[in-house]
């Protein structure tokens, strides 16, 4: 993740999509940090009109209201 994380910082807008993506699926899979939802949220603001995107985010939104459930 971390050389995802590096890409994303020196290209953007090439790779800053798929590391939100992989933050994601991190949370997901591997039941990681709710700050990394937050901060693949805050990527994924920026490129909101591209319709993949969308549905990352309604992906998220999702992740964010089943791990918020007691």
């Amino acid at each position: 993740m971390s050389l995802r994380r590096a890409l994303a910082k020196t290209n953007p807008n090439a790779y800053e999509i798929v590391y939100a993506q992989t933050l994601i699926s991190g949370l997901y899979y591997l039941q990681k940090a709710q700050s990394d939802l937050d901060e693949a949220e805050k990527i994924l603001g920026k490129y909101k009109e591209i319709p993949q995107v969308e549905k990352l985010l309604k992906f998220a939104k999702g992740l964010r209201m089943i791990s918020t459930t007691p």
